[in-house]
């Protein structure tokens, strides 16, 4: 398990901190397609019982994110050409609305948030780092979402990308040695078209953007899950 979970403290909300971490790593592509959860081993590295772990899964299970396992365990779904096509088409009606409506009301503060998480991404691309490239695009999304000021629409975006995690590892993976030999940084040019139109205030050109990039990742991940 690559996510670095940190051990909950504060009894309270035991159950909420556990359903929190998982959510974010899992929003990041840290989990591979099929990992499985076992609530001991979870508790065990979050430092609780195995009451809070539990609750946590089964929101996630109830959410459609992960599948009930075996023996007191949870598991992410396999992979799916189609279901990945489905996620892409509602990621992109969705997080192209999004885009739209935070060319309208973006700050300066956020545009430059945008540049520097922006850089650090595509260094992470050219170098290979995963991990970072990976937790780069979610930032690099996040700013744009958040700036939209609607907290329902970021509601489904985040199950949505819930969702989406495990493609966004699957897919990194398999590009890997590509996105090093990438000097051109072809894979992160949508993310410049994305703010050159929020810098603009195009809330057209931003929606475009944001589809083609999504666009983009359902086009690479054809090209590895052809008969899925």
């Amino acid at each position: 398990m690559m996510a670095d979970l940190k051990p909950i403290v504060s009894r309270r909300t035991m159950a909420g901190e556990v359903y929190g971490q998982l959510r974010a790593a899992l929003m990041e592509g840290v989990f591979e397609t099929g990992q499985s959860f076992a609530i001991s081993d979870l508790a065990q590295r979050f430092g609780t019982s195995n009451t809070p772990v539990r609750e946590a899964l089964r929101r996630l299970t109830d959410e459609g994110v992960l599948v009930e396992g075996k023996w007191n365990s949870a598991t992410l779904p396999p992979l799916s050409t189609a279901s990945h096509d489905q996620l892409c088409t509602a990621r992109a009606v969705i997080e192209g609305g999004a885009a739209e409506l935070a060319a309208a009301s973006i700050t300066d503060e956020e545009l430059e948030s945008l540049r520097r998480i922006s850089a650090r991404h595509q260094a992470a691309l050219l170098n290979g780092r995963m991990e970072d490239m990976l937790a780069g695009n979610k930032d690099f999304h996040f700013v744009i979402y958040r700036a939209a000021q609607n907290p329902i629409l970021l509601d489904q975006i985040e199950n949505l990308w819930l969702r989406s995690g495990p493609y966004t590892r699957f897919l990194a993976e398999q590009m890997r040695e590509l996105l090093q030999a990438d000097a051109t940084l072809s894979y992160a040019r949508h993310h410049d078209d994305v703010l050159a139109a929020l810098v603009a205030r195009d809330g057209a050109a931003a929606r475009a953007a944001m589809m083609a990039d999504i666009g983009g990742v359902r086009d690479w991940m054809a090209r590895y899950l052809p008969d899925a």
